[in-house]
């Protein structure tokens, strides 16, 4: 798989680096920053530009046997409010994501039990942003872009949750598609999570989703799950089917969506279609082209963009986005040309 794509924080479970901690315990240690450059309609009412550091963590991951704990400590959007202060919005660093798990073999595969506030893992590519490469957030991460978006989380949650992986072959379970072994992966993935509603139980929110990867070696992978969510007592759900394919120096896929209008607030029951397509030309160069629409508010999302690889932990990326409303509050399309520096390690 691509070498460039940079997963939201939930990618840091798998960090780089690894030091000895005492007592036979491996602490790894993971992060990443991510500087922007952005122009165009987008940024309307901004000076009609952004520049800011969107996105920063590090992941301190201490493991002993079959036994880990994970603490990702993060900051989104810093900005300079006014000229010269050293960030002027009050964004403060805080601990994102913090919880702990414990593996198990079980029937000739790996019972993998996780609780603490961390990444449901939920949709065909889940940890965030299409392929985990844009910069702007699409569909699939609840945001068109623009003043009006579909406001719905599917992919990219983070939450207080248990959820149980039990996975069979070269992967480690819900994770978005990753390099397995030649006989590939399955694995089944099923969670309680902490509700948006107050008056929820933790019960009334829970997700269960199949995923294979690289399945038979042919590259081929695909989801299918579903996801309950407690809106004042009245229970919605979320669906999320998707298949892939990784072959050679390409990557095509697609997912559906399908949001109960609870969550999305529409007429109708909301059908998100996202395709994606990712051509890596060598170690060095890769290109990208994004499509996502949202039948019931009209919205529809495309993306091209490139990414060049400067060295092992520094990469620079180019994105044009464009998102087009139909009948919504919105009176105009958005689009925009953004720049990204990103340092991970």
């Amino acid at each position: 798989m691509n070498k460039f794509r940079v997963a939201l924080i939930s990618a840091l479970l798998a960090p780089a680096g690894a030091m000895a901690a005492g007592d036979d315990v491996e602490l790894n240690v993971g992060g990443f920053i991510w500087g922007d450059v952005g122009f165009g309609d987008r940024y309307d009412g901004s000076g009609d530009d952004s520049l800011n550091i969107e996105k920063a963590a590090v992941s301190i991951s201490p493991e002993y046997k079959n036994t880990r704990a994970v603490v990702v400590l993060g900051v989104d959007n810093i900005q300079n409010g006014t000229s010269n202060s050293n960030g002027g919005n009050g964004d403060e660093i805080g601990a994102v994501e913090a919880f702990a798990g414990i593996k198990w073999d079980l029937m000739g595969g790996s019972l993998d039990l996780t609780v603490g506030k961390q990444p449901l893992l939920f949709g065909l590519k889940p940890n965030g942003w299409v392929g985990d490469h844009t910069i702007n957030q699409g569909l699939e991460y609840g945001s068109g872009n623009g003043v009006f978006g579909p406001g719905v989380n599917v992919s990219g949650q983070v939450a207080t949750s248990a959820i149980v992986d039990w996975s069979w072959g070269g992967s480690s379970g819900g994770s978005a598609v990753s390099s397995v072994g030649s006989d590939g992966s399955v694995s089944v993935r099923f969670g309680f999570a902490d509700g948006i509603d107050a008056e929820s139980k933790i019960t009334d929110n829970w997700l269960l989703q199949v995923r294979g990867d690289d399945l038979l070696g042919t590259g081929l992978y695909g989801n299918a799950g579903y996801e309950q969510v407690d809106v004042g007592g009245s229970s919605e759900g979320i669906i999320s089917v998707g298949a892939g394919w990784a072959f050679d120096r390409f990557d095509l896929s697609l997912e559906y969506q399908g949001i109960d209008q609870n969550l999305v607030g529409t007429a109708g029951d909301e059908t998100q279609i996202i395709a994606e397509a990712m051509f890596n030309l060598n170690e060095t160069w890769s290109f990208y082209l994004d499509y996502a629409t949202a039948d019931e508010q009209d919205v529809d999302t495309i993306r091209l963009g490139g990414l060049w690889n400067y060295n092992e932990h520094f990469y620079f990326q180019l994105e044009y986005a464009d998102d087009s409303y139909g009948n919504t509050v919105v009176a105009e399309d958005v689009s925009s040309i953004d720049l990204r520096l990103a340092f991970n390690f």
